[in-house]
C-alpha cells in the first residue's frame, strides 16, 4: 500500500486533507482515509461541502467494519458498527481542555469557534442568502483545516477516529456514512481498505530552491510532489549555522493554489523578510500531516540576501559618426553611486535586442565616451550603455541610433538560376547578398541580349525567389533578365550577368518543300527547301516503294547543310516516293513535305533483232517477214512498215514467242520497207533493227 491513502477535500482556500489543483472539478461529498499505527488504526473522514458538514454536526456519523485475514473471506454481509452512538463535534465544555492559548493549539479554539460560534449572518435583519452560504462555507474550511492540524482537534470536531481494536495481520474495510435521515439529506457512503500489520512511516519534505533577493530570501518546495501528504507546514530559519533555529509563523504556513490555471504555481512559496543581506542562513521545513502529524525537518538550505538595486542609467546618450568605421557615444550620469564599477557599451542591428558589448572590462566610473572602431556601414548601428555595480547590478540606457552615410552599392548579385514552365510561368532565383542592408531587388527583362533591359518591379524585391509571366507562343526563343542590390540609403549595385532562359517550344518548324530532282543512270537525285525556322536541329527524309513502310534514308544535322541527296540504292523500273521533315532542338517535329515520286529508269541499251528479212509470196499476194532474237524474257516485238520512201508506222506487235508475220496489204508497184524493235515491260527498248524492202510488181 502506498504511505497514504490519500484524497482530497473539497474546500474554498484549498488547504485539506490534500491541495487541489486548478483541475479537480469533482469529488465525493464525503470522503476517507486512514493510517495504520501497528496497535490501532485511524480514521479521518470530510464532508465534501459546508452544508452537509452542518448537518453532519448535529447527527453525527456512523462507523462500521469488517475483517478477513484472506481475500476469499470477505464477506460484504459482516459490517458491524464498531461505535454505539454516532461520532459528533464534542460539546462546547469538553473543548476547553484542548483550546485554551496554555495548551499551544489555537486551531482548537478555531474550530470550536467554527462548529459552536453564533452566526454572524444567519438570521440577521438584511442578510442575503449569498452572505449567509459564504459564512457557512468560511466556518465549513477552517474546521477542516484545523482538524488536519491538529489530531486532537479532528477527533474534537467528529472527523477522527481511533479504532484500537484490532489484530496485527487482519484485513479491516470500514464504512462511514453521516447518521442523517434519508428524506433530509442524501450522503455518499466513504469506503477504505486498510491491512493492520502495515505502518506508514511520514516522509522527509525537501526544499527545492532559494531565490536570494535583496533584503528577503524566498524558498519553494514542489507542490506536487508534496500535497499527498502533508495539509501545512512549519518554517524554520537559523542564522547562527544551525545551532538553533526560530519558527517563522506562529501558525502552521498553508499555501493553497491558485483556482485559475493561468495563475497556478506548481511550488509552494514563502517568503522571509531578513535582517541584514549578505549574511547566510539556513532554512528547513517541517510537514503537517492530515493525522496532525509532525515530519522530521527537511535537509536544510543555505541563502542570503544580496544587493539587487542597481545604479541609475546612463541618460542623453548621443552617437557621431567620425568618418569610415568610427562612432563616437557620449552619455551623462549625474549620480555615481559608491558601488559604481562601470559601464558597457553595447552595439545591435536593430533597437529591441541582439546588443553585444563593445569591451571586455567596463568602461570606468568616470568614462562619459566611447569611440567603436568597427561600425559596420552596410546596416544599422544601435547603441546603449549599460551601468554595472560590484553586485552585479545594472541598468540599460535607451538605444541611440548611431547614422553612418553609406555611399556604397552592394554586390551585384550571383547564382541566378530560373525555368521557364509551358504555361510561361518564369521562376528565378538568386543567392541572397553579403550586405546586411540589402532591403530587396530589382528585377530587369529583355527580349535579346543586346536590347535594353526593362525594369519590370515596382518597388525593390524582399525576396530571392522572383515569378514573371511571359508569352509562350512567339517567334522570339529566349527572355533574359538582369538582377540588381538595392541596399537600404537606395544605392544600386551594377547589374547581375545576364540569364538566359529558354521558352518552351509549343510550335513546330516550318516543313521543308521538295524543289528539284534528277532520274540519272542508277541513281535519283533529289533537292529541296530547308525549314525556314530558326530552332531547327535537323532534317530528316525518307523513302518508300510503292505500297511499301517509309524508311529512314539519312538525317541532316544542324541548318547549314547542302540540301541535296543522291540516292543510289535503286532498282532500274521501280517506283519509289520520297519525303522530308524538319525537328526543332524541342523535339517538335514539322509536317511531312509533300511526297516525290519517281521513277528508276534502266538506261541500258538492249539488242535489237537479227537476219530480217523480207520476200514477196506472189502465191498469196503477201509479203513474209522473219527474224531472229536469240534472247529469252518478257518482251514484246514491235514491227514497223514505211510505204514508196514514207515515215516507219506500226504494223503489229506480237510476243515473245512470235518472230514472223504476213503483211497481206499490198498493192502492186508499191515499194515496201520493214523494221523490228524489241521493248521490254520496265519501257527498255532495243535499237531497231537493219531495214529490209520489197518492191511489189
Amino acid at each position: 500500500m502506498p504511505k497514504f491513502i490519500a484524497f482530497i477535500w473539497l474546500v474554498a482556500l484549498s488547504a485539506s486533507l490534500s491541495a487541489q489543483t486548478p483541475d479537480s472539478t469533482h469529488v465525493p461529498n464525503l470522503l476517507v482515509m486512514a493510517k495504520s499505527y501497528g496497535d490501532s488504526i485511524v480514521l479521518r473522514w470530510a464532508p465534501g461541502n459546508a452544508s452537509l458538514w452542518a448537518l453532519a454536526n448535529q447527527h453525527g456519523y456512523q462507523i462500521e467494519r469488517l475483517s478477513y485475514m484472506r481475500p476469499e473471506d470477505f464477506d460484504p454481509g459482516q459490517y458491524q458498527k464498531i461505535v454505539q452512538q454516532p461520532v459528533k463535534p464534542w460539546d462546547l465544555e469538553k473543548w476547553a481542555a484542548i483550546g485554551t492559548p496554555e495548551k499551544n493549539n489555537p486551531m482548537a479554539a478555531v474550530a470550536a469557534q467554527c462548529i459552536h460560534g453564533k452566526t454572524l449572518t444567519i438570521g440577521k435583519k438584511g442578510a442575503g442568502y449569498f452572505q449567509q452560504a459564504n459564512e457557512l462555507a468560511n466556518r465549513w474550511t477552517l474546521t477542516l483545516l484545523a482538524a488536519d492540524i491538529s489530531s486532537r482537534t479532528a477527533t474534537a470536531s467528529g472527523l477522527r477516529f481511533a479504532d484500537h481494536n484490532v489484530t496485527k495481520g487482519r484485513t479491516y474495510v470500514y464504512r462511514i456514512y453521516p447518521a442523517i435521515p434519508h428524506q433530509i439529506y442524501s450522503s455518499d457512503t466513504a469506503y477504505i481498505v486498510v491491512n493492520a500489520a502495515e505502518t506508514n512511516d511520514i516522509p522527509q519534505p525537501v526544499i527545492a530552491n532559494a531565490v536570494e533577493m535583496e533584503g528577503q530570501i524566498q524558498i519553494e518546495w514542489s507542490r506536487e510532489a508534496h500535497q499527498r501528504d502533508f495539509t501545512a507546514y512549519y518554517i524554520e530559519r537559523s542564522g547562527d549555522g544551525e545551532k538553533s533555529y526560530q519558527r517563522l509563523t506562529d501558525l502552521p504556513f498553508i499555501s493553497p493554489p491558485s483556482q485559475d490555471s493561468a495563475l497556478y504555481n506548481p511550488n509552494m512559496v514563502y517568503l522571509d523578510s531578513i535582517p541584514r543581506n549578505y549574511h547566510p542562513y539556513l532554512y528547513r521545513i517541517t510537514g503537517i500531516t492530515p493525522f496532525g502529524e509532525l515530519s522530521e525537518p527537511s535537509a536544510p538550505i543555505s541563502a542570503m540576501g544580496r544587493d539587487r538595486t542597481p545604479p541609475p542609467a546612463p541618460i542623453n546618450l548621443k552617437a557621431t559618426a567620425l568618418g569610415g568605421n568610427q562612432v563616437k557615444i557620449t552619455w551623462e550620469m549625474p549620480d555615481i553611486p559608491g558601488d559604481m564599477e562601470g559601464f558597457y557599451v553595447g552595439r545591435s542591428d536593430n533597437a529591441i535586442n541582439g546588443f553585444l558589448p563593445l569591451t571586455e572590462q567596463p568602461l570606468p566610473p568616470a568614462a562619459r565616451s566611447f569611440t567603436d572602431q568597427t561600425a559596420n556601414p552596410l546596416t544599422a548601428n544601435f547603441y546603449v550603455v549599460a551601468s554595472k555595480d560590484t553586485a552585479g547590478n545594472g541598468q540599460v540606457s535607451m538605444a541611440i541610433y548611431g547614422l553612418i552615410v553609406d555611399s556604397l552599392p552592394p554586390a551585384p548579385p550571383v547564382g541566378l538560376t530560373g525555368k521557364v514552365d509551358t504555361n510561361g510561368v518564369v521562376t528565378m532565383r538568386w543567392n541572397l547578398g553579403p550586405e546586411k542592408d540589402i532591403i530587396g531587388y530589382e528585377v530587369f527583362y529583355a527580349n535579346a541580349e543586346d536590347h535594353v533591359f526593362a525594369r519590370i518591379t515596382d518597388s525593390p524585391w524582399r525576396d530571392t525567389v522572383f515569378y514573371d509571366t511571359i508569352m509562350i507562343k512567339t517567334l522570339t526563343e529566349n527572355a533574359f533578365y538582369r538582377v540588381v542590390a538595392v541596399d537600404a540609403n537606395y544605392n544600386y549595385s551594377p547589374f547581375s550577368q545576364i540569364l538566359k532562359l529558354k521558352r518552351p517550344d509549343l510550335i513546330p518548324p516550318s516543313p521543308p518543300v521538295f524543289s528539284d530532282y534528277l532520274v540519272g543512270n542508277g541513281f535519283i537525285r533529289i533537292e529541296w527547301i530547308s525549314s525556314t525556322s530558326e530552332d531547327v536541329a535537323m532534317h530528316l527524309l525518307f523513302r518508300r516503294e510503292a505500297g511499301q513502310e517509309w524508311e529512314q534514308m539519312a538525317i541532316f544535322p544542324g541548318k547549314n547543310y547542302l540540301p541535296v541527296f543522291t540516292d543510289s540504292l535503286i532498282e532500274p523500273g521501280k517506283h519509289y516516293e520520297y519525303s522530308i521533315m524538319a525537328i526543332d532542338d524541342d523535339g517538335l517535329s514539322s509536317e511531312e513535305a509533300y511526297p516525290l515520286y519517281l521513277k528508276a529508269v534502266d538506261f541500258s541499251i538492249k539488242p535489237p533483232v537479227r537476219l530480217l528479212s523480207a520476200s514477196l509470196n506472189t502465191q498469196k499476194n503477201q509479203i513474209d517477214i522473219s527474224w531472229q532474237y536469240p534472247y529469252s524474257g518478257k518482251f514484246r516485238y514491235a514491227v514497223y512498215r514505211a510505204v514508196n520512201g514514207g515515215n516507219f508506222i506500226t504494223l503489229a506487235n506480237l510476243t515473245q514467242g512470235e518472230q514472223k508475220i504476213a503483211d497481206r496489204q499490198i498493192r502492186p508497184g508499191q515499194i515496201y520497207e520493214y523494221t523490228v524493235k524489241v521493248i521490254y515491260p520496265n519501257g527498255r527498248e532495243s535499237g531497231l533493227s537493219p531495214q529490209v524492202m520489197v518492191k511489189v510488181e
